[in-house]
């Protein structure tokens, strides 16, 4: 059977795992700062204004195909 743990041995783990995935977003940060010149906050930014334009794009897209069916 599994050792039983107290509150206060599960809280300095939940800690000790917080402070090793933070120091994992940080390298991963310096990784595409290195790679890309840009943070990962850069990044999403940039992927969420390309897919907004995509979005427009196809919106776009979408009613020059109607009104062209529409002269039809």
């Amino acid at each position: 059977m599994s050792k039983q743990k107290s509150i206060s041995t599960l809280i300095e783990e939940l800690q000790e795992e917080n402070q090793h995935l933070q120091s994992l977003g940080k390298l991963f940060n310096k990784a595409c700062l290195n790679e890309f010149g840009y943070g990962v906050k850069e990044l999403h930014q940039i992927i969420e204004k390309w897919q907004a334009l995509e979005r427009q794009k196809a919106a776009k897209l979408g009613s020059e195909i109607q009104s062209s069916h529409r002269e039809d």
